[in-house]
């Protein structure tokens, strides 16, 4: 153990058992060779289902269409991936890279953590479909651990010990997954299955003092007066995603001056 209570190393004496994708991205497992048809690869395979995905998002993502953006039969992809349920680990791993130097050398924890944190907003809003694929366990992607690394860094010299360490980690995570998924389905919402007023005067319409006084103060004060959809647009959200984290970073920095007067 260092000085610090941190572990200097982890040792695992029993060999963990895999799914077949994780093996791939850890190196446990053999990659694919290639197959006699020149151009076609694991690699590739990723690649071309990452552009599809892209450009379809992951309800358009088959099998198929990728064979078909690569030029091959979609037989020819099994040789290298067993199905779409690995592909989708796979181009998950791919697609959420950490970028490189995310988190700055200098400044202090809360400067590191905000940067940590936009970055991966900004991974989630340059490919929306990956708030599609579901989380089924606890992180083990390696583009997963590199993120988890640099957000551990940015709180390493705080007081917080191990588990709340992690917890900081975790909210960031849920909030800026969520957020992104808020900003995504707005932005696909069906115009006809929305008011054609503004949200403030259909709220104006809609509740009672009687039951709901708070929403009618709310209504009072002028905040949500506009345009229709003014409260939807790309900078409300993003002034909304300043206000949460804020709230979120101060409630951090209240408990590293809680444990630093320990």
């Amino acid at each position: 153990m260092g000085d610090d209570g941190r572990a200097d190393e982890v040792r695992q004496d029993t060999e963990i058992e895999l799914p077949p994708a994780l093996a791939l991205l850890w190196g446990r497992t053999d990659r694919p060779r290639s197959g006699p048809r020149p151009g076609l690869s694991l690699e590739a395979i990723i690649e071309a289902a990452v552009e599809v995905a892209d450009a379809d998002g992951l309800e358009g993502l088959s099998m198929a269409k990728v064979a078909q953006r690569l030029g091959f039969t979609t037989m020819s992809l099994y040789r290298y991936v067993s199905g779409k349920d690995v592909l989708l680990v796979l181009m998950s791993d791919r697609a959420s890279r950490m970028p490189a130097e995310v988190i700055p050398e200098s400044g202090d924890w809360r400067t590191r953590l905000e940067t940590w944190t936009r970055a991966q907003l900004d991974m989630y809003q340059s490919r929306p479909w990956l708030v599609d694929i579901k989380i089924t366990g606890p992180p083990l992607l390696p583009s997963s651990m590199d993120w988890m690394e640099h957000g551990l860094r940015a709180v390493a010299d705080t007081p917080l010990n191990a588990r709340s360490r992690l917890g900081v980690i975790e909210i960031l995570t849920g909030y800026v997954r969520n957020q992104a998924r808020f900003s995504r389905d707005l932005g696909q919402r069906d115009p006809q299955q929305h008011s054609s007023t503004g949200y403030g005067q259909a709220l104006a319409q809609l509740v009672d003092s009687r039951t709901h006084w708070a929403l009618v103060d709310l209504v009072g004060s002028g905040i949500l007066d506009g345009a229709p959809d003014e409260t939807l647009q790309e900078g409300y959200l993003d002034e909304d995603f300043d206000f949460g984290l804020k709230i979120i970073l101060d409630g951090i920095a209240a408990m590293i001056a809680e444990h630093g007067s320990d």
